[in-house]
Parts: structure tokens; C-alpha cells; sequence
């Protein structure tokens, strides 16, 4: 039978040499205790202590007890630093002697000055958020910094400036991009190249077809198959959203993405923009006209090239069978057999062309993601002058903020619009609600985007200039933001 150690009772220098080799563990346990620290609950895990706070005469703040928190030994003076806090209107309101104090046995000790004066609280809380504000409009720091000294006179350090913005980015996705998110199940995916360090990077963005709300958007390292299956799989994963159909250039990269068996229910709409672009050139190409697309076609050409964007802009199947055959029979008075290749990869391209009919809410263009790119393409150094990923997910971000509280206001209003329609319709829709009538569909809709409105709202309080929140408002909805 082993006999029993109580730890407590037991001597170390006992211990180790009669038990080492039996018991290793005892040694290693034993070296670990130590006594706790009388005072180690002042102590604040950025490494400064939270003490006993007075102010003396000129604004002189002092200890109340000159005793070292470590050791307990008396504390002598190491000299002052001063500290000014500004006012809202740009002038000093205050300016401090903040004593500090070093200890013989422990050194230096950094005091927690946070009772009196606030952390990061020098500028007050006007400039924060107002230097947040600008920065989600596409004005970069030193710009920011600029915007300061010309109203308020004052000179806010880049680095002051760049503390302030930097910690959102976590936070504005969460609130940008939340679980049940309102979605139609449509989106509008388009991709936008950027530079950083001199590296290729792409910015990937889905943007709702019906709302126009930005439900996810990803900064990655090339345009590779598993890179754009990331962002649509995130969508289901983390956001709990089905994606139904998609609306994307025609690039290879993503046509081989849907491929995959993750992706295949996701039905693939074909932008016809691009697709016209597309076709286009074939034309001039079968012309004999190389590459010169601004130059005027021969007439029977044009009237073939003409036929084609008819034939691409067909609203229904049997339409657009109809309009093929007179682009077919123009190519034979044409006299230029090689148009048949463009004729030919139109009619292999019914299907991808005419999905939109089929899917609700699905575009026939990309111009909601371009017209997204269009936004953020604002921000002067996005696309060539960002060196981290990091600060370019956090400008895109800020700016796509923007972009969802305008459009979250304005489909709230349009949805208001259509109450008067729904009352009293009992319209049955076929979906998982099938049970319930249309304006029930409509009115949890709507919840939906109110939900996700108060999540912005309350972002906007926490981060932003409060008192201006219906002033800005009333711009988004005019569209006259724009301040570079």
C-alpha cells in the first residue's frame, strides 16, 4: 500500500531526494508553487495598474499612496508628461501633468490613468467617429488627417487616426454579413483585380439581385476553382443562406467552379453584356477586321451583328429559337461563312442565356457587383496602394457599409410601398411558406430587412457620429455623397 502526501505538511528538500526517483512529478508541481500576489488584482492585462488617483494643484495628477504595488516600497518621482485634451470645437479644454513614478527594487510603474483621463481620449469622441465616417466614404488617412486641420484647426497624428479605424474590421463584418441575413437566393458575382506589394490579389463580391445588398464579399490570392467555391460555400455555411442562381461575366474560372459537385444546384446565368462583348469581337475577328472594334462594320455584317444581340435578348424560348433562324438565314445573304462560329456558340449558349426567366429575382447583367466595384474604386489606393490584406478587406468593408445601409433604407420603403397591394390578396406562392399567402411572404421580408437595418443602427451609434445619422440618411437617398 502507498502512503498518502498532503503537500501542505510535507517539506520540499524532504521530498526530493527520497521520492525523485519514484514520483518525477512531485518535483516539477512543487517548483511551481508560489505565493500570490497580495495586490495582483490591480493589475490589467495591458500591463499597467489601477491605483489610487488625485489631482493636486496645476492640474498635477498624483497617487494617493506612494507605496509600489509589487514590492510595497515606497515609490520616488521620475519626472511629468504633459497631456492636453481637446475640446469638440478643435481648441484645448484641459491639459494635465501626469506624475510618474519608478521603484528602486522594481522599476518603472505604469499607472492607469483611465479614471481621469480616458484611453485614446485625448480628441474626445467627436473626432473618432467623425475620422470613421470619412474613412468608410473613401478617404483615406492622410486625407482624414487633412479634412482635421482645414475645420478644426487641429493636427491628429496618422498614426492617432489609423488606432481609431484599424480594430473595426472584425466587428463590420459580423454586423455586415450576419447568420439569415435577408436574401432573395439570387446574387450578381463579379470579381475586381487589385495590387498589393506587387502581387495579384482579386477582390470577389455577391450582391443580392433584388435588394442590391452587398451578402458577402472575400479578398483572395487568385482566381482559381477552390478560391470562388470559398465565398458561395461560406455563404451556406456561416451565414446560413441558399444560394439558387448566380449571375457572373463568363469567365473560365468561375464556369469551372459550378461545375462541382458543391455548387451544381446553384443555376448559372450568363451576363449578356459580356456575352454581346463576346460575340462582338468574334464578329470583327470573322470580318477580317482584327481587333478594330470602333471601326464601322461592312452593312450585311452589321446587320448579322445586329441579329445576334437580338437573338441574345430574346424573354422567352420559343422567341428566341424564332430569332436565330433570321440571324442564320442573314449570315447566307452575308456571304461570309465563318459568322457561323459565333452563330453556333449563341446556340450552344441557350440555356445559361435564358436562365433568368426561370429563377426569381436573377439578373441578366452583372451591373449591381460592377456598380459595386464602381463604389469602392473611390477609395484612391484600393486597387494599387494597399499593402496588407487586412487594411484592404477593411477599407472594402467600411465602404460596402455604406453601400448596404442606403439600399437597406431604400428596399425598406419599397417594401412599405407594396402593403396597400398584398392586403387582403390571399395569393398562394409555392415554397417552403406555402401554406401562408403571399403578403405573408412580403411582410416577413420586410422583417427581415428591419432586423438587419437595427444591426447596422446600432454599429452606426457605437462607431459614428450619432447626432448626423438622418442628415446622411437623407443624402444616401439623394446620392450626393462625394467627398474626394
Amino acid at each position: 500500500m502507498s502512503p498518502s502526501y498532503e503537500a501542505d505538511i510535507i517539506d520540499e528538500r524532504f521530498i526530493k531526494p527520497t521520492l525523485i526517483d519514484l514520483v518525477p512529478s512531485l518535483v516539477s508541481s512543487f517548483s511551481d508553487i508560489t505565493a500570490p500576489d497580495p495586490v495582483g488584482q490591480d493589475k490589467l492585462s495591458n500591463g499597467k495598474w489601477k491605483l489610487g488617483l488625485k489631482i493636486k494643484k496645476e492640474n498635477v495628477i498624483v497617487l494617493t499612496d506612494r507605496h509600489c504595488p509589487k514590492c510595497s516600497r515606497h515609490l520616488r518621482k521620475n519626472g511629468k508628461n504633459e497631456r492636453s485634451v481637446y475640446g469638440d470645437d478643435g481648441k484645448v479644454k484641459e491639459t494635465y501633468q501626469l506624475q510618474r513614478y519608478i521603484c528602486n527594487h522594481c522599476g518603472v510603474i505604469n499607472i492607469d490613468y483611465s479614471d481621469i483621463i480616458k484611453d485614446g481620449g485625448k480628441y474626445g469622441e467627436k473626432y473618432p467617429r467623425i475620422a470613421r465616417l470619412l474613412f468608410m466614404l473613401g478617404l483615406p488617412p492622410y486625407r482624414i488627417q487633412k479634412v482635421f486641420i482645414a475645420t478644426n484647426q487641429i493636427s491628429i497624428p496618422l498614426s492617432t487616426i489609423k488606432s481609431w479605424i484599424y480594430p473595426l474590421r472584425n466587428e463590420i463584418r459580423t454586423v455586415l454579413y450576419p447568420r439569415n441575413m435577408p436574401f432573395s437566393g439570387a446574387v450578381s458575382y463579379d470579381e475586381m483585380y487589385m495590387k498589393m506589394e506587387g502581387k495579384k490579389e482579386y477582390f470577389l463580391g455577391l450582391v443580392d439581385c433584388r435588394t442590391n445588398i452587398v451578402i458577402r464579399s472575400e479578398i483572395v490570392g487568385s482566381l482559381e476553382k477552390s478560391e470562388i467555391k470559398t465565398i458561395f460555400k461560406n455563404v451556406r455555411r456561416e451565414q446560413n443562406l441558399v444560394i439558387k442562381g448566380a449571375v457572373m461575366d463568363g469567365g473560365n474560372a468561375g464556369g469551372n467552379a459550378f461545375k462541382d459537385r458543391s455548387l451544381k444546384q446553384i443555376k448559372r446565368q450568363r451576363c449578356h453584356t459580356h456575352f454581346k462583348k463576346t460575340i462582338r469581337k468574334m464578329v470583327y475577328v470573322d470580318a477580317g477586321m482584327g481587333k478594330q472594334v470602333k471601326k464601322a462594320l461592312p452593312k450585311k455584317i452589321e446587320k448579322v451583328l445586329h441579329a445576334f444581340y437580338s437573338v441574345i435578348d430574346s424573354r422567352t424560348e420559343a422567341d428566341f429559337d424564332e430569332r436565330h433562324k433570321k440571324a442564320h438565314n442573314l449570315i447566307k445573304k452575308s456571304k461570309n461563312p465563318k459568322l457561323i462560329k459565333p452563330w453556333g456558340m449563341i446556340r450552344t449558349s441557350k440555356q445559361i442565356l435564358l436562365q433568368y426567366l426561370k429563377t426569381p429575382y436573377l439578373d441578366n447583367t452583372t451591373n449591381k457587383s460592377e456598380a459595386l466595384h464602381h463604389e469602392i474604386e473611390v477609395y484612391p489606393s484600393l486597387k494599387s496602394g494597399q499593402k496588407t490584406e487586412m487594411g484592404a478587406d477593411l477599407v472594402s468593408s467600411g465602404m460596402i457599409y455604406i453601400h448596404n445601409m442606403r439600399n437597406t433604407e431604400a428596399n425598406i420603403t419599397k417594401e412599405e410601398n407594396w402593403d396597400g397591394f398584398y392586403n387582403n390578396k390571399g395569393v398562394f406562392f409555392k415554397n417552403k411558406y406555402r401554406n401562408h399567402s403571399s403578403s405573408m411572404k412580403h411582410r416577413w421580408f420586410k422583417k427581415k430587412l428591419k432586423d438587419y437595418r437595427k444591426g447596422l443602427e446600432e454599429f452606426w451609434s457605437e462607431y459614428l457620429p450619432v447626432p448626423s445619422l438622418d442628415l446622411f440618411k437623407a443624402l444616401w437617398r439623394a446620392k450626393n455623397l462625394n467627398l474626394t
